[in-house]
This record gives C-alpha cells, sequence and structure tokens, in this order.
C-alpha cells in the first residue's frame, strides 16, 4: 500500500510496483524495467507541477522555490501536501526505478565490453591467419620465381653454348 494515496500517487502502481522494482531488480531486468511506470511517474510528476504552477502562478518548474511558495495564499496543509506527494514519487518511485535502471545501464555497460573483447580477439585472430595465409602465398611466389629462374638459367646456360660453340662450315 502506498504510504500517500492522492489523485497524483494514484497514476502511479501501488506496493506491487516497489516490490516488482526493487525485489527483483537483480534479475535479467528484462520484464522489471517497464517503460510504462516510467511514463506513469512522469504523468505524477507533471501532474503536481501543473498544479504547483497554476497555484503560484509561475509558468516553469524551475520558479518553484521558496518566494513562490511561501506566501499567504498557500497554507501550511497545501504545502505539506506538495511536499508530501513529492517525496512519496521520489523516494517511493523514481528512485528504486532509477536504481534498477542503472543496474540494467551496468549490465549492459558490462556486455559491451565483453563483445568489444571478442571483437579484438577476433580481429587479431584474422590478422594472424592473413599474415600466415600472406606467408603461405609469398614462400610459393619465391619457390615459382627461384625454379623459373633455374629453367630460365638453364635455357639461356643451353643456347648461349650452342651460340658460342664451334660451328663448321658447310660446302655449298
Amino acid at each position: 500500500m502506498i504510504p500517500l494515496d492522492n489523485e497524483y500517487t494514484d497514476l502511479v502502481p501501488d506496493s506491487e510496483f516497489i516490490e516488482d522494482v526493487i525485489g527483483n531488480a537483480e534479475d535479467e531486468f528484462g520484464e522489471h524495467y517497464r517503460s510504462k511506470y516510467v511514463s506513469q511517474i512522469l504523468a505524477a510528476s507533471e501532474m503536481l507541477s501543473k498544479e504547483m504552477l497554476k497555484a503560484t502562478g509561475r509558468e516553469d518548474v524551475m520558479d518553484l522555490q521558496s518566494p513562490y511558495l511561501n506566501t499567504k495564499s498557500h497554507n501550511k496543509d497545501k504545502l505539506c501536501g506538495w511536499l508530501e506527494t513529492a517525496c512519496c514519487i521520489l523516494n517511493q518511485f523514481s528512485t528504486p526505478l532509477l536504481s534498477c535502471a542503472q543496474k540494467k545501464i551496468d549490465h549492459l555497460t558490462e556486455e559491451l565490453i565483453s563483445h568489444q573483447n571478442k571483437i579484438i580477439d577476433l580481429q587479431e585472430k584474422l590478422i594472424e591467419k592473413k599474415d600466415e595465409e600472406l606467408g603461405a602465398v609469398k614462400t610459393a611466389v619465391q619457390t615459382t620465381v627461384q625454379s623459373e629462374m633455374n629453367s630460365y638459367s638453364t635455357v639461356l646456360r643451353n643456347t648461349c653454348n650452342e651460340a658460342l660453340a664451334p660451328r663448321r662450315m658447310r660446302p655449298h
């Protein structure tokens, strides 16, 4: 049961939500961090802010400061009600949800780092394989060039020997 029950906190689920977020935040976060809770908390907060802005005649929530709140037109009960509602929204809903979100962010960050490390390892292995392939191609090219050079050298030597060999003249 919500310790404070009014038109603002009625927008947000009750203790079932709190137990869901706080009690089960340790599991894989899938079902326990729901965007609908965020929108409900924002709606409750926005309604409270709008009422306070209207009552103070201000337009910006940054103007909800002591000089505009501490006037005779705002009695102690009204101010206490706003404060109680704001504290309830913050302490009972926003803080547990932020805590859950932080745990999810930490978990995702760890996963990202792990995946990036795997990518780096795979890139290093790929580089090693490419170096091995390049080495094999280099060796094959060297062997082929050496073999062809030997063949060319042999052909050239035989051709030169024949060209330089004394010839007999044939009578015509």
